[in-house]
Order: structure tokens, then sequence, then C-alpha cells
């Protein structure tokens, strides 16, 4: 069954997300498949799902507010990310302990997204916790934007919201920052321009911030 994106049936699938299910949902760039990031079990349904191997990692899903609680995020980083979310921009940054390793795999990082899309959204506004998520295509297949394109996985999962066929025809874009180092590391629908721009602008004004301070004690220490 398919539900459409109802708050009844997004109520639903936020349940089915805490009881430890999988749940195959729209997202502003392709279906996705979410779950409890720190349910182990739940995860690796995800990647059987995907056909995901487990050194690879799996991106959470979460509210630029809790970001800080799952990142190693500089004032450059929580600046960045004031600006340029929710939106179609997943941002990779050195992990916190918290972070499993079925969720970073091999890596000492963790992918953040915040997508404004209706569904995710509310998930990311009612759950206390990071939602592991994936594009639901099986890996090196190309991503589902068309809601008949979801039969073969429906079988798979504990629920299905469906919202025909998705709003952007791209992925979302993959940055890395790491000491302040903007890094991009695929290309997708958010402008990597746009992000660029405001990397610098963010630089800049830290840039005179940081000097105004050091003038500051200057003065007071004379």
């Amino acid at each position: 069954m398919i539900y459409k994106p109802t708050t009844e049936s997004v109520q639903q699938a936020a349940q089915c997300i805490i009881q430890g299910g999988v749940v195959l949902l729209p997202t502003d760039t392709s279906y996705c498949l979410c779950c409890h990031a720190f349910n182990e079990t739940s995860v690796a349904r995800i990647r059987s799902i995907k056909r995901r191997a487990m050194d690879k990692p799996i991106g959470i899903l979460v509210d630029k507010a809790t970001a800080i609680d799952y990142a190693e995020i500089s004032l450059f980083g929580r600046r960045l990310i004031d600006l340029l979310w929710p939106s179609t921009l997943n941002i990779i940054f050195p992990q916190k302990e918290c972070i499993p390793k079925w969720i970073s795999g091999n890596t000492e990082e963790v992918m953040m997204l915040s997508y404004p899309g209706v569904v995710t959204w509310y998930l990311i506004q009612t759950l206390s916790f990071p939602i592991a998520i994936t594009s639901a295509n099986r890996s090196e297949e190309p991503s589902i934007r068309r809601e008949e394109d979801l039969a073969p996985l429906i079988p798979e999962v504990n629920m299905t919201i469906g919202n025909g066929r998705i709003l952007y025809q791209d992925s979302g874009t993959i940055v890395r920052i790491r000491n302040d180092q903007l890094e991009l590391v695929r290309s997708g629908h958010f402008p990597y321009h746009l992000v660029h721009y405001v990397a610098e602008k963010i630089k800049s004004d830290l840039g005179r911030i940081d000097m105004q301070k050091l003038e500051g004690l200057t003065i007071r220490d004379g």
C-alpha cells in the first residue's frame, strides 16, 4: 500500500521509525529509505534493501539546530548551515563519538542532510533522534523519482509514502568541510558556486570579527 503524504500518514511514519521500522518516502531529490539512525538492526535492513556495503557510510537527516550534537562543527560550519539549510545541500563533517560505525562505515565522518520537503521536514521536527537516510535505488542503479517505480521495494519496507513524481531531477549536492576548508564531493541540485560564494563571505566576516576582538584586547591591555 502507498500512502499519500497527509498529516496522519507522516505521523504514522514517525511512529514506524520509532518502533524500528523502515519507511520508503519522497524527498526533494529522490525517493529514500529511512529509519532510526541509532537502531543497528534497522540500518542493516536499509543496507540490505539497497545492497550497500557495510563499509560505506549512510547519511543522517537532522534539524540544523541539532546538527552540532552529531558532528564537529566550527563557527564557520555553523554559519554555513544557518544560511543554507534546509535545502538540497548535503554536508560531510568530522563525526562525534555518538555516531555508530553502522552509520559512518569505515570513515570518521558523518554526512548530514536537512531537506525542506513536507514529509522530511515533519519527521525532523517530530523525532528527537537522527534519521538514517539513503536513496531507495539499489547500489549502482539510478535514483527513483517516480512513484510507479517503487513497486519492487514496497514488500521490503514497513511503510511507503508516495507523492507522484519527485520535484527535482538532480541528486543533492554533497560538500565536505574539514578544518574550515570546503570540498565539492558531488555536484547536484544545489549550486556549488553559491555554496562557495557564501563560504567565502563567511570567512571574510569571521576574519573581520577576529581582528576586532584582537584590537579590543590590545587597547584594553595597553
